[in-house]
């Protein structure tokens, strides 16, 4: 009797948290400054966090702005697009955000053989670029 009633009643909460959750988000969205920055992290966050753990991952170093400096950024995609074809060159699009705001940042594309692959989840790697790298995850 008492584990019905309980199963219940973790139905319910675990309901209305979502009702919260749904028009947080909702909120979020028709706010116009706000929803361009939390559409922009929420997409960001889906995009990295759903990768299955066969794939490669997806958080790179690579040398930026010039040759011995190195950031922290996000391979999205191989770019097979007019830009590949016009270099000649196999690459990558790279995702390389900005400190603190994350939500901000560069798009580059970079030759394949020029990316490393970190060993890092885009959690860690999003608390490392928010900390200004002071961060203690994986680094």
């Amino acid at each position: 009797f008492f584990q019905a009633d309980d199963g219940i009643r973790d139905a319910q909460e675990s309901r209305g948290l979502g009702d919260v959750y749904k028009r947080q988000d909702d909120l979020f969205k028709r706010i116009p400054v706000l929803r361009t920055i939390y559409s922009a992290i929420v997409q960001m966050t889906e995009t990295f966090s759903n990768k299955d753990q066969n794939d490669k991952k997806s958080v790179v170093l690579v040398e930026y702005p010039r040759k011995g400096v190195w950031a922290v950024g996000f391979a999205t995609k191989e770019n097979k697009g007019e830009m590949a074809e016009k270099t000649n060159k196999k690459l990558i699009n790279v995702f390389v955000p900005t400190t603190p705001n994350p939500t901000s940042g560069f798009l580059l594309m970079f030759p394949i053989d020029e990316v490393i692959y970190l060993n890092m989840t885009f959690e860690e790697a999003s608390k490392f670029i928010v900390s200004a790298g002071t961060s203690t995850g994986k680094n």
